[in-house]
């Protein structure tokens, strides 16, 4: 039982929800009823306010370990949450403290010692310093995949005996262990904390990265600019365990003794692969995200014409595109259905002895998420290591651009639409040529566009016809063509 400062509770009155509204209220109610229960038996013991982050643990196992219909899912809990479900902060110290957040978390993960909340407390934390969640959230499947702490990350299994861990028995040496060991934060997220500060290549360069575990002043991160709201951001990730055959060190609380599982020194040993990621980072997405629709939780962003797009998605070297994709990830083997690299694969990276190049012409291709060609071509030039060299290269479109002889008018800035619905938007311009007033366009490449036309004395207005009323479309000089 869950003690409050006024009742005795069963833990199965808050996870019987049959809603998300009422599981997500029971969940709040939880933490709540902990941290009034804690203020109430430990009175001026406990000095609220000398702390910055709260976890409330409750009995038994958590839902999302246990599969069990009663259990209560671990959860980290948002001002957001607070003010949805019980009106607001927590008042402890008298009143003179609030609590504005803080995590939900079971006494244990598993029942035989195999399951660990080391990377539930790590992947929470992560939420508290600000950082969001980078599975897709709306259909309950990753985005980003093992790659990231965020998303499934955090529930990596690996055998024990990868370990070399001293006197474990047989049976725990083939035992499989999850929860212990999360992968490390994608260089997006430290960027995001202030940890790091990306190195930004905008002309022709070659550049060399290290891994997130190298202390160096070179950088841990290239961003390669696509358009204003959007980039290319490499990183280095290696698994010395598989690269190298380096045991990871682990620190236990009685050191050579054992006892509490405290820290490790590579976060990284059981990632998919090892080599240079390249993330799609789409900042349009990202500004327009809440704690409700997370950034990669977006399958149609609301413009014309838009596609699927992902605040930050890795341009998967393979080019299957199968991360959180349950159709391409399908594999049948032995008559057997596998998700095998639907939280992503070794062949994801680039890499010397894989694929090494990502430009205009590849799959995937680096193309905008509008379509618009970018014209940069991304080389890598090394094997897997703690460092390794990229070539950074920008085609310049020079044949056709630039467009002279237009006349010269503040008034009559360009505009771009997407004239033949082929999901790549031209430059539409009007203008006032020899005396008549009309509109020119080009596709992207500079070649002129004949058609459509329409007058126009000013900058026309976009819209998408299929969305909006006719007295909505109306051009700047209220012609309609």
């Amino acid at each position: 039982p869950t003690a409050s400062s006024s009742r005795t509770t069963s833990l199965i009155e808050y996870g019987n929800g049959r809603t998300r509204s009422e599981i997500n209220e029971r969940i709040i109610r939880l933490f709540q009823d902990g941290i009034v229960a804690s203020d109430a038996s430990e009175g001026t013991n406990l000095n609220f306010s000398q702390y910055r982050a709260f976890i409330v643990f409750h009995a038994g196992l958590g839902g999302e370990s246990s599969q069990a219909l009663n259990d209560v899912p671990s959860a980290y809990i948002s001002p957001q949450d607070l003010d949805t479900y019980i009106e607001g902060p927590i008042p402890v110290d008298n009143g003179e403290f609030n609590i504005t957040n803080g995590m939900l978390l079971p006494e244990a993960i598993s029942t035989n010692g195999r399951g660990g909340l080391n990377a539930a407390i790590a992947r929470f934390f992560a939420n508290q310093l600000g950082l969001p969640t980078l599975s897709d959230r709306q259909n309950d499947l990753p985005a980003v995949g093992r790659w990231s702490l965020l998303d499934s990350g955090d529930k990596i299994p690996f055998p024990a005996s990868d370990l070399g861990l001293q006197g474990l028995n047989t049976d725990a040496q083939n035992a499989s262990l999850v929860g212990f060991i999360p992968s490390g934060m994608l260089a997006w997220s430290r960027i995001r904390l202030g940890w790091i500060t990306p190195h930004t290549v905008t002309h022709d360069d070659t550049v060399q990265i290290v891994a997130a575990h190298v202390r160096s002043d070179l950088p841990q991160a290239v961003r390669v600019p696509i358009s204003a709201t959007e980039c290319f951001l490499l990183e280095n990730r290696i698994s010395r365990l598989k690269e190298r055959n380096r045991t990871p060190t682990i620190q236990f609380s009685r050191g050579t003794e054992g006892g509490v599982w405290l820290s490790i020194d590579d976060y990284d040993a059981f990632i998919p692969g090892s080599g240079i990621l390249i993330w799609h980072v789409d900042d349009a997405v990202i500004q327009r995200s809440d704690s409700e629709n997370q950034i990669n939780s977006n399958p149609a962003y609301e413009i014309a014409f838009a596609q699927y797009r992902r605040g930050v998605s890795l341009e998967e070297a393979d080019g299957l595109e199968d991360i959180g994709n349950v159709s391409a990830s399908r594999v049948i083997q032995d008559g057997i259905i596998s998700f095998s690299t639907i939280e992503g694969g070794a062949e994801d990276p680039y890499y010397l002895g894989n694929t090494t190049t990502f430009g205009p012409d590849t799959t995937p291709n680096t193309n905008s998420n509008l379509n618009h060609p970018s014209g940069i071509t991304i080389e890598v030039l090394s094997p897997p290591g703690d460092t390794m060299a990229v070539a950074i290269r920008f085609a310049r479109f020079e044949e056709i651009w630039p467009i002279t002889g237009l006349t010269a008018d503040s008034r009559h800035a360009p505009r771009v639409a997407d004239l033949n619905g082929d999901g790549t938007k031209e430059i539409i311009r009007a203008q006032n040529q020899a005396g008549a007033f009309g509109t020119s366009a080009w596709l992207m490449d500079g070649t002129p566009v004949d058609e459509p036309r329409f007058t126009a004395t000013s900058p026309p207005a976009i819209g998408n016809l299929m969305l909006a009323t006719l007295s909505e479309f109306i051009f700047a000089n209220k012609n309609i063509p």
